[in-house]
């Protein structure tokens, strides 16, 4: 009994060595970061010796998966990495030692399992043994060590094939003796099997979640790093005007119409003919107020003035606008209803009142508190007049005629504008520094100078390099 109890623990312990190696193997496998330092001290690199020690190699190599990776491989191909198959077969041995153990003389076949299992894992050490000194460029100490370890819990499992003495010192057991060993020989009871294969499938579940989790975080970090990278080079991109606006003046130009009546505010006292930016917009939108407080306070001042908006709807609101794959701004329509309906009933300067009035409480907008008496007060209209307008057949009309439009022209979000027939692309619409440039551009157009009082170092006027900040 003693000696059994010896050659299971020894199993175990050996086992349960190669788990845990396997587990930092993988570990680095994944993610690329040092494990504690006694594993690091057995992996470090030989720089200096060719085909030296090095488990970062071994395990960047192709053969660090399975099945191996191969040129023109898809990168879908599903793959295991070989340490994680280590993790799952030494933590299967493990479980079947604790659980199970050296199984009685009537029950001994019960350790085909583990053997069958154990072949397949010498087979694997003596082929990846083989490929680490005939197919890479270096060895992994750690791996040797693993495959070392398998080989001594086969020993153990060869031992515990062997039989058992019938007699102790020479002599025939005891009737008590005799009893215990009758029912040693009943082990394991299909109890204590139920229990460990229940057990195997946990510790294997835990093991793949791991696995899972690592990949994850892996994943995770590396999006990371790539999404920090790109907005250092979308920065820069940002900063370059005259880059914004080549690739501004290479889009395709579009037939937008404009109504003689659609809403149109001139952002200045310029005489001059104003460029126009044409704009489809909506009330609860927080990227549409911030590019409207942009254009009235830092764009026009770049055009002296000779700068103009006309506002066209877009409500992102299943409730009028069936192109919207969801009502991200549930309340938009009716605040949409409620512009229209001023524009209708008192003209173009009731509908920017109304417009203004939204944007300042957009966030009583977006609880769906806007109450229409006060928006018919300044509109200055009678509230159950300005009511049935909102809901007349002409205000539906209108909203819907630019939803339409935008549609054919491409529109997906807001805000969205457009100049001079191009879209305005969503990374730079509040860059100043392609405002600048444009800027350049309209005076070229109109064959003039432009006005020093004009250029972006003026006092007051502000780099603005952060861009939108929601583009919904």
């Amino acid at each position: 009994m003693t000696k059994s109890w010896a050659l299971q623990m020894t199993a175990i312990v050996f086992a349960l060595a190669a788990v845990v190696i396997c587990h930092h193997l993988l570990d680095k496998h994944i993610t690329g970061k040092p494990g504690p330092a006694w594993f690091e001290a057995g992996c470090s690199a030989e720089v200096d010796a060719p085909g030296g020690s090095n488990c970062a190699a071994v395990l960047a190599s192709p053969w660090s998966y399975w099945p191996p990776l191969a040129e023109g491989d898809s990168p879908n191909k599903p793959r295991i990495p070989v340490a994680f198959l280590g993790t799952a077969y030494y933590a299967l041995l493990t479980v079947w030692f604790v659980g199970i153990g050296r199984p009685g003389g009537r029950r001994r076949w019960i350790l085909l399992i583990p053997t069958i299992l154990m072949l397949f894992g010498l087979v694997g050490s003596v082929f990846f043994t083989y490929i680490m000194f005939t197919q890479l460029d270096a060895w992994c100490p750690w791996c040797l060590a693993t495959h070392g370890l398998n080989i001594l819990v086969a020993a153990c499992l060869v031992l515990m094939w062997r039989r058992k003495s019938e007699a102790v010192d020479g002599k025939p057991a005891s009737d008590t003796e005799s009893a215990s060993r009758l029912a040693e020989s009943f082990h394991p009871t299909w109890r204590v099997c139920l229990i460990t294969s229940v057990a195997a499938f946990f510790v294997l579940f835990g093991i793949d979640r791991q696995y899972g989790r690592t990949r994850a975080e892996k994943t995770r970090s590396r999006l990371e790093a790539n999404f920090t990278r790109c907005m250092s080079e979308i920065k820069k991109i940002q900063q370059d005007g005259q880059l914004l606006l080549t690739k501004f003046l290479s889009g395709t130009v579009q037939q937008v119409e404009r109504r003689r009546d659609d809403p149109y505010r001139k952002l200045g006292r310029s005489r001059l003919e104003p460029l126009k930016v044409i704009l489809f917009s909506d009330f609860e939108c927080p990227e549409c107020r911030n590019l409207a407080n942009f254009l009235e306070t830092d764009a026009q001042q770049l055009f002296g003035g000779a700068l103009a908006v006309v506002f066209k709807y877009y409500p992102l609101d299943r409730a009028c606008n069936s192109y919207s794959a969801k009502s991200m701004h549930p309340n938009a329509c009716a605040a949409a209803r409620m512009a229209e309906a001023a524009r209708q009933l008192e003209g173009n300067e009731a509908f920017w009142d109304v417009h203004d009035y939204l944007y300042e409480n957009q966030q009583t907008l977006k609880q769906g508190k806007i109450d229409t008496t006060a928006v018919a007060e300044v509109v200055g209209v009678d509230h159950d007049a300005f009511v049935a307008a909102m809901n007349s057949a002409e205000v539906d009309q209108r909203i819907a005629e630019d939803i339409a439009e935008a549609r054919r022209l491409g529109v997906r979000s807001t805000p969205s504008s457009f100049i001079y027939g191009r879209k305005v692309g969503v990374l730079y619409m509040r860059e100043i520094n392609f405002w600048d440039k444009l800027a350049d551009y309209y005076w070229q157009k109109r064959n003039e100078p432009r006005p020093a009082e004009t250029k972006l170092k003026l006092p007051g006027i502000t780099p603005d390099s952060q861009g939108p900040t929601d583009a919904r």
